[in-house]
């Protein structure tokens, strides 16, 4: 079941529907904070505007790892059918399972 889920980054509140569980949710916030940590220097820098391209940068990152990871997904599920097809003819070497 959903329920509202309210945290604070960078001194904003934002509140979401979810239902994973709460452990889940405060490793998501820890990996945020521990993120924007990092840009602490930027946002320091340039008040106005710093917090806001900071959000956007660590969106984009976010976004770029997702596509990575779908990429390995795709690539993996690929070679597990490959292997699964040399399987079934009887091809197979263990060298060809590694990697």
């Amino acid at each position: 079941m959903k329920r509202k889920i309210n945290f604070d980054l960078g001194g904003y509140t934002f509140s979401f529907l979810s239902d994973e569980p709460g452990e889940k949710i405060q490793k998501m916030k820890a990996e945020l904070d521990s993120e924007l940590s990092r840009y602490r220097q930027h946002i320091d820098s340039n008040p106005e505007e710093g917090l806001k391209e900071v959000f956007v940068l660590m969106l984009l990152n976010h976004v770029t790892r997702e596509a990575q990871l779908e990429e390995e997904v795709k690539r993996l599920e690929e070679k597990v059918e490959r292997l699964s097809l040399d399987l079934g003819h009887g091809k197979l070497n263990r060298s060809d399972m590694v990697g």
